[in-house]
């Protein structure tokens, strides 16, 4: 007859007098659906979900119901229950899937749905959509322990799974930047990195996290790593300028300087050395260590930057800490002699000899004293007794005796030489 009304009344007193009476339950469900009566076609599909009835059954009355709830009563928690129950009992309901997938895009749903989800696509091997589920929960994810695993699953799957580390470098940053402090985390990112040559995002990160960072034992590592891999790759401005951040937090920071010495060595920045050798000789309080400091920034003054004064000094200063040091007396010998520094090289000469362990090396540094003043330092008087002490000591010297032969020739000295060869020709 077309009455729809009247047949709809006709089924509710039915089930007043058997609310378990499926015709009717059939009947006022296609019927509710086609005059969109939504929240009484809701309560006939829920009275019929409550009933005994086999699962595919089940199944396509949730899926129903859910629809409805979703879409004509705004019961969206209601709507999700049930899209997730379908799921577990049929994990393969592309409806209920689907459905899912389009409340990602809603904002206030997006969570919820992306955690049933997760499951659904990790077991059908859907790997972009797996992560782009776990990228949606760990944006919503309010704890943080829980944020970071989820965005290492991300990188997971996507380096091991699609083949993509420049992916997962991309994951396991956002994750290393919620939680510095995970080791596990920067050797998986450091791993991806490599593979897919992701140097520059790498060093960008870690210089991010140690600028932010107020942990200053956490900020030492990262500076420190971040300027070994600036080494690797060649950047010495770079890994220097981050050792100089590790200095900041600690000038006295023995690695970091260490690691400078080394990183200017190799790369001839000798100016730069000798920087690090002044900053290592400031802290060191060990009298041997800042001796031997002195020592290798004098030679690099010397041999490397040309600035004798400047080792001199340096050397000088090894002396301060042990008088006796043989390689600054040595060192200096030489500096004195290519600068001409005949006062000063005397009295270095006049060191050695005191200094000397043996008759023959005393006996060859006299020598050269009585040599330097008569040749270069127009001292003859000092020359003749200088020659004079050597031959007390071993009158049959020959350099001594032909040095002062040859100084007889002169007649201002021919007597105090005569005076002098004399004996030492009677014997």
């Amino acid at each position: 007859m077309g009455d729809v009304a009247a047949a709809i009344q006709t089924y509710q007193v039915i089930l007043d007098q058997n609310p378990a009476d499926v015709a009717s339950l059939e009947a006022l469900d296609r019927l509710y659906r086609l005059t969109e009566q939504w929240s009484l076609y809701a309560e006939v599909v829920e009275h019929r979900i409550e009933l005994d009835v086999d699962e595919t059954t089940l199944v396509d009355l949730k899926y129903r119901l859910a629809q409805v709830q979703l879409e004509h009563l705004s019961e969206e928690s209601n709507a999700i229950a049930n899209f997730r129950e379908i799921l577990l009992m049929s994990p393969e309901h592309q409806g209920a899937r689907v459905a899912l997938e389009g409340m990602l895009r809603r904002p206030t749903l997006r969570t919820e749905a992306a955690s049933i989800l997760e499951a659904i696509y990790e077991a059908r091997e859907d790997w972009e959509k797996l992560i782009e589920t776990l990228d949606i929960l760990s944006e919503s994810m309010e704890d943080s322990v829980r944020r970071v695993e989820l965005l290492r699953k991300m990188a997971e799957t996507a380096s091991s799974r699609l083949g993509r580390p420049d992916r997962a470098v991309e994951s396991l940053a956002r994750a290393l930047v919620e939680d510095p402090s995970q080791k596990d985390t920067r050797i998986e990112l450091e791993g991806c990195a490599e593979q897919c040559g992701a140097w520059t995002r790498l060093m960008e990160v870690y210089r991010s996290i140690a600028v932010e960072l107020s942990d200053i034992d956490l900020a030492r590592d990262y500076w420190l790593r971040l300027s070994e891999i600036q080494e690797q790759q060649e950047l010495v401005d770079d890994a220097a300028s981050s050792y100089e951040q590790v200095l900041v937090l600690d000038p006295g920071d023995t690695v970091a300087l260490a690691a400078m010495d080394s990183l200017y060595r190799r790369t001839g920045r000798w100016e730069q050395l000798v920087g690090v050798f002044r900053r290592r000789i400031e802290l060191e309080t060990n009298s041997n260590e800042s001796e031997g400091l002195y020592a290798q920034m004098a030679a690099v003054l010397e041999e490397k930057l040309n600035r004798p004064g400047e080792a001199i000094s340096a050397y000088k200063e090894v002396l301060s800490l042990d008088p006796g040091n043989p390689n600054a007396l040595l060192s200096l010998d030489g500096l004195f002699t290519r600068q001409e520094l005949w006062e000063d090289l005397a009295e270095n000469l006049e060191l050695q000899m005191n200094l000397a362990d043996s008759d023959d090396l005393q006996i060859q540094m006299m020598l050269r004293l009585a040599g330097l003043r008569e040749q270069k330092m127009g001292q003859v008087d000092g020359a003749i007794e200088g020659y004079r002490q050597v031959l007390e000591r071993d009158s049959v010297n020959s350099p001594a005796l032909l040095a002062l032969e040859r100084l007889g020739q002169i007649e201002e000295y021919q007597l105090t030489i005569a005076e002098i060869l004399e004996p030492l020709y009677e014997e």
